[in-house]
């Protein structure tokens, strides 16, 4: 970590660095310096796509952290202003996401993963319209990515589930 901050002392505007900094922050745990290091990443590099996608990942766990704290002070107190203020902040946030992944896939549109990503992002924020919109890009995309044939399997699935059939699908059967 010692290192980090030497290379950042004297490379403040690295964006690459800072972003490995966040992550090795979070791995340590500590993670509302982790997301100020993602953030100040993004602000130097807004076209860098890894950047986006970590700290939509990073707002997206915070939301989840926030919800399950909300779901904890909302069973014992329904009325409870710190569970209320947890689930505002927690939607804020997964919107955060959300538009994070959706710079991510205009930056890199030949990234299928981030669709599948901001597709199940949209299933949390339960957006079931976009959740359908972004598995069937997913799919489109990695038809012919073999390193992505588990996740276009379970998108197909997930498609068909819903009602939507997967275009080419029938093709490949």
């Amino acid at each position: 970590m010692q290192e980090f901050e030497l290379a950042l002392n004297a490379h403040e505007d690295f964006a690459d660095l800072r972003h490995d900094y966040g992550q090795s922050l979070l791995r340590l745990g500590r993670e509302g310096e982790a997301l100020r290091q993602m953030e100040q990443a993004v602000t130097l590099a807004p076209d860098c796509s890894l950047c986006r996608r970590d700290l939509g990942q990073m707002y997206r766990r915070k939301a989840e952290q926030l919800q399950a704290r909300a779901g904890d002070l909302m069973q014992t107190n329904m009325a409870s202003p710190e569970g209320r203020a947890d689930l505002v902040e927690s939607w804020r946030l997964l919107r955060r996401a959300i538009n994070e992944y959706e710079h991510a896939e205009q930056v890199d549109p030949s990234d299928a993963t981030i669709l599948y990503d901001l597709a199940f992002l949209h299933e949390e924020a339960g957006d079931d319209a976009a959740f359908r919109q972004n598995l069937a890009r997913f799919v489109e995309r990695a038809r012919n990515k073999p390193e992505l044939a588990q996740g276009l399997q379970r998108a197909e699935q997930l498609l068909r589930e819903t009602g939507v059939a997967p275009r080419g699908a029938a093709d490949r059967r």
